[in-house]
């Protein structure tokens, strides 16, 4: 029979059980798993390096996966994916594709959010806002504004059928199965780079730290940046506030813990992806684990986002016919090693492919001394193997633009290829043909004579390259004192009238010549 006081010690030990069983299922007291899938400056749809890397179907592949293991998925892209590529530049009913395609695939893959690349500024302005309204994944920039009439106005975007500003940031929560919620908030800065007068650009720091302030009571602060290495790393250092740096701009796989910010950068094309595995205690902080994952051939494809590819392709395909241009025509047999196109090789060093360009627009230039070309304009990021085709040519010159006969003064040309030397790792770092650099006595050389400051030389280049839009080139323009004459091609010089033309002759030639 039960006393009163062994009643007492029952309904004690009853109510510490209680506690302890509401203890242990107590949602404040478990963290909410978030995984961000990054990618960064995707400029092809299909797959490269002769269908070994990348691909679109292979990353929503990917992304369908990641979201059956985890409900709370997102998927960033950190910029440059409406431009360049070669389908881009065709015309369709008498319109450029300006990267229509890229959107459809987009929207097929499951693309969450994304921030502007400094090439989303390829696109005039009515074509990109085109595409923006009709992607169904959302923006954000911090940075980026545009110009109409006196006033600067925010891009816009469409939102269940309305009309509305991009935002600056964006808060996004996600809930585990106990209910417990934890806030992600992120932001996206684009360096200043594409110059458009359309286009403003608010300065970057200061918008992050306005950014910083904004999202500081987020449980995880993002920031999506299209900036190059180092401006990202100084941020990192600067704002520890910053989780996490989802990058974009430089191409290359990177992955940086700078006093507890972490920085990563994917590769270009989607050779590789980050998926980044979030853990988050709601006012406890927040761990996370990166992963780099290559997206190669042995990664399968989603068959939805595969028949909008291969739509596209088509596309293309009938495209090239009605110009009467054969994709398929193999011009020359590759060297054993290949012709190395790769952006990490063409924006850091001398490459076989961009010597070969340089040496077409050489041939292409009678009497032209020399010749330079800006490693921006090789897009191919792939190394060209077995038998090269107009395909080739056209993917690798997606830009095309007329080879300009220059004159230009010696001090002048010293100074264009001292600056281009130090953009290594960027698309104003030059690629040359019959120029040559003694380092030991700090000498630039033509034919192996070194440059005369006070001579004019005949020089081969792209019309770009002439235009001071290149990467610390600016000074490189028709108004410079030192270019002393331009000669556009003539009528009958087809060759220079577009690049890829040179190529493509030069090319043969080398075919014939091996014979």
């Amino acid at each position: 029979m039960f006393t009163d006081r062994m009643r007492l010690i029952l309904l004690a030990l009853l109510i510490v059980l209680m506690a302890s069983c509401s203890g242990s299922k107590n949602p404040s007291d478990e963290a909410v798993e978030v995984t961000i899938i990054q990618l960064n400056d995707v400029y092809e749809i299909a797959p490269v390096d002769g269908g070994r890397y990348g691909g679109m179907a292979r990353v929503a592949q990917v992304i369908r996966e990641e979201k059956e293991k985890n409900p709370n998925t997102l998927t960033v892209v950190a910029g440059d994916f409406l431009s360049p590529s070669l389908l881009g530049t065709l015309k369709l009913n008498g319109r450029r594709i300006s990267g229509r395609q890229m959107i459809e695939v987009f929207n097929a893959a499951g693309i969450d959010l994304v921030t502007f690349g400094n090439h989303e500024f390829d696109l005039k302005r009515d074509a990109l806002q085109e595409r923006i309204y009709y992607s169904k994944f959302d923006y954000t920039t911090a940075n980026v504004f545009q110009k109409t009439g006196n006033d600067t106005l925010p891009f816009q975007e469409m939102e269940n059928g309305r009309i509305v500003d991009i935002p600056s940031f964006v808060r996004r929560k996600f809930r585990n199965e106990n209910g417990v919620t934890a806030e992600l908030g992120f932001f996206g800065v684009t360096l200043p780079f594409t110059r458009k007068d359309w286009v403003v650009y608010a300065p970057v720091e200061e918008k992050i730290r306005e950014m910083i302030d904004s999202l500081q009571s987020s449980d995880a602060l993002i920031a999506i940046t299209h900036l190059d290495f180092h401006d990202d790393t100084m941020y990192a250092r600067k704002y520890p506030r910053i989780n996490l740096i989802i990058g974009g701009h430089d191409h290359e796989h990177m992955y940086f813990d700078i006093r507890g910010t972490l920085l990563a950068k994917a590769d270009a094309n989607a050779r590789s992806i980050y998926i980044h595995h979030l853990r988050i205690k709601p006012g406890a902080g927040v761990q996370i684990h990166s992963e780099l994952k290559v997206i190669d051939d042995q990664v399968p494809e989603d068959s939805v986002t595969l028949g909008v590819v291969n739509k596209w392709l088509k596309v293309q395909d009938e495209i090239f016919r009605k110009m009467n241009v054969d994709p398929d025509e193999v011009l020359m047999r590759a060297p054993p090693e290949g012709l190395d196109g790769l952006e990490a090789t063409v924006r850091n060093r001398p490459g076989n492919l961009a010597q070969l360009i340089a040496s077409a627009m050489l041939k292409a230039v009678p009497g032209a001394e020399a010749a330079i070309l800006n490693s921006g304009s090789i897009r191919v990021d792939d190394v060209l193997k077995g038998d090269i085709t107009q395909y080739d040519v056209l993917r690798t010159l997606p830009y095309g633009g007329a080879v300009l006969k220059v004159k230009i003064k010696g001090e002048l040309l010293e100074k264009v290829l001292n600056v281009g030397r130090r953009n290594r790792g960027n698309g104003g770092y030059l690629q040359w043909a019959n120029i040559s650099a003694d380092s030991r006595r700090n000498l630039w050389m033509i034919n192996g004579v070194p440059i005369d400051k006070k001579r004019i030389y005949t020089i081969a280049m792209p019309a770009f390259l002439l235009s001071g839009m290149e990467s610390n080139l600016g000074f490189l323009n028709r108004e410079n004192k030192g270019i002393i004459e331009v000669e556009e091609p003539g009528e009958a010089e087809r060759l220079r009238k577009d690049i890829r033309y040179a190529v493509i002759a030069y090319m043969k030639d080398l075919a014939a010549a091996q014979k």
